[in-house]
């Protein structure tokens, strides 16, 4: 009898001690991810503070959103095959999520801004080895119509005379990434000025090239301003910073230096190109 009761006793607490363990076991569910293109979205909240995003199985970065842009990740190589998955810690066990397999492709932030004259072969030149170029729709560019050399491209004569005068937009791609190109087309029998967009005076003589085109001569003008404040040689106008240092003493109040460049033919018609040069950036 003793032993019957001491039996279902062992059985009592066996039972107990099972159930108990039976509550322990986790129902905790890992994250699921999805991507598109380069945006990772975390599709079950999986009810984390935060998300650890693992490529190629190492934690690359943490974060506390539910969606996140795989180009903030430096480290990350253009046209590089990756697996990323998501983890997250709960009550000290590491829960992963599903994996991906894509291909990384990252788009530079800055464009690049060039100009072209009709008949005149020139080099446009990137930081990173040219791999492919497309139209504004990511549609390749003919490549009858360009020439690659490394860091270097060439558009062919022939398809630079059938764009219009104006700017024409293309996609590159290099090791490095995407970049946006602004082409603009110039007619070689215009003159043009080229310097950086929004040029700034920083306490230095301020420089332009100046290119005639099919005219023959240019004065250069502005307020206060003497022959003797700039220098124009080969193509190359330089404004005095002197003279910059005290138009600005002479009229703190204006933010702007007006430059007016006046261009003659054989037969003296003008043409006129303003420039401005900003004087307090910040």
């Amino acid at each position: 009898m003793m032993k019957k009761t001491f039996i279902s006793l062992s059985f009592f607490i066996l039972s107990i001690l099972l159930w108990g363990c039976s509550e322990e076991v986790s129902t905790y569910n890992a994250p699921v991810i999805d991507m598109n293109q380069n945006i990772l979205t975390i599709e079950k909240d999986a009810e984390a503070n935060r998300y650890y995003i693992l490529i190629d199985h190492d934690i690359a970065v943490d974060t506390d959103h539910m969606t996140y842009d795989m180009e903030d990740i430096d480290s990350l190589v253009h046209n590089h095959t990756y697996i990323v998955s998501v983890g997250v810690y709960h009550d000290g066990i590491f829960y992963e999520s599903n994996e991906f397999s894509f291909i990384f492709k990252r788009h530079l932030k800055e464009d690049l801004n060039e100009m072209i004259m009709i008949g005149k072969d020139e080099e446009i030149n990137f930081n990173g080895d040219i791999l492919n170029v497309y139209l504004e729709d990511m549609s390749e560019l003919n490549k009858a119509y360009y020439q690659i050399e490394e860091k270097s491209l060439k558009f062919d004569q022939n398809y630079i005379g059938s764009l219009q005068l104006s700017t024409n937009h293309y996609i590159i791609e290099t090791d490095l990434g995407y970049i946006n190109l602004n082409l603009e087309i110039i007619d070689n029998e215009a003159p043009f000025i080229t310097y950086s967009d929004g040029i700034k005076y920083l306490g230095e003589d301020v420089c332009f090239n100046v290119h005639l085109g099919s005219y023959e001569s240019v004065r250069f003008s502005a307020t206060l301003m003497t022959e003797d404040d700039y220098i124009y040689q080969d193509g190359l106008l330089t404004l005095n910073k002197v003279y910059i240092s005290s138009y600005m003493s002479t009229y703190p109040e204006q933010s702007h230096l007006i430059v007016l460049a006046t261009f003659t033919d054989q037969v003296s018609n003008n043409y006129y190109i303003t420039m401005f040069i900003e004087l307090n950036p910040s």
